[in-house]
């Protein structure tokens, strides 16, 4: 049951990316994948090289916009392209179901402990 959930989310998390000048976010049991910018650059990192995963905001002026970044254990930090969520854009009611989506993903599928965690 929990994996038809996550499932039918990992859809949506893809569904609702196209709606963002083509970039998307899609999650599976093995990792985070992304395509955005105008040239579709893809990026994808497995669950087990995720150091973290959290919520930022970033303000400009009066606006603000609330996205996810993913911070592995070596490497630049990735900002998702979706789910992102704005004051001045279009609204996304499920900004916070879809995180949730994905730090169960990765709670998942990640090793107990890395070394470096100790």
């Amino acid at each position: 049951m929990a994996a038809a959930v996550c499932g039918a989310a990992a859809v949506g998390l893809g569904v609702f990316g196209l709606m963002t000048s083509g970039s998307k976010t899609t999650v599976d049991e093995l990792g985070i994948h992304t395509v955005s910018g105008p040239a579709n650059r893809r990026r994808s990192v497995a669950w087990s090289e995720i150091r973290d995963i959290d919520t930022k905001t970033r303000w400009a002026d009066d606006d603000w916009t609330r996205y996810v970044q993913i911070t592995p254990y070596s490497g630049r930090a990735l900002v998702l392209p979706w789910p992102k969520k704005s004051s001045s854009g279009p609204g996304n009611p499920n900004f916070d179901q879809e995180y949730t989506t994905i730090r169960e993903y990765w709670r998942q599928g990640r090793p107990a402990a890395r070394p470096s965690d100790r």
